[in-house]
């Protein structure tokens, strides 16, 4: 794949949070960059690096669980430069006073963009939503 997306799904340095990365990240136990290939190495050389990952796969996780956290997170990053908050309001249909509440509960600032969330947030915050029938 493109260096560039191996360092996304990674998060190295520079990276965020992305709706791929974090989908990556629920439905593996591990994700590895295997090595580095550079664009030398094709014929005809493209105009970027390449990047060969290596991803292990969680041997059993619950499909409806699954669904909800892709749901909700796709939701969220559906316009990855407004705020989460206005993102799930508008996707979700979701009044956007009992998501402050919820925001407030968990400890997520108002202003707060999806890319900011660690996916145990992610997990704790679909938990709640759930709770509510959101």
């Amino acid at each position: 794949m493109q260096k560039e997306v191996g360092d996304k799904i990674l998060r190295k340095k520079g990276y965020n949070n992305s709706y791929l990365s974090l989908a990556l990240e629920f439905s593996c136990e591990a994700i590895k960059e295997v090595c580095p290939v550079e664009k030398e190495n094709f014929i005809p050389a493209p105009k970027i690096d390449s990047s060969v990952l290596s991803f292990e796969r969680k041997e059993q996780y619950n499909t409806l669980e699954a669904k909800q956290f892709l749901r909700i997170t796709s939701a969220g990053f559906s316009a990855p430069r407004k705020k989460l908050l206005s993102n799930l309001a508008n996707t979700l249909h979701a009044p956007k006073e009992d998501l402050l509440k919820t925001f407030e509960w968990l400890g997520i600032l108002e202003t707060a963009r999806a890319e900011e969330l660690g996916i145990e947030k992610w997990k704790e915050l679909i938990k709640k939503l759930e709770n509510k029938k959101i």
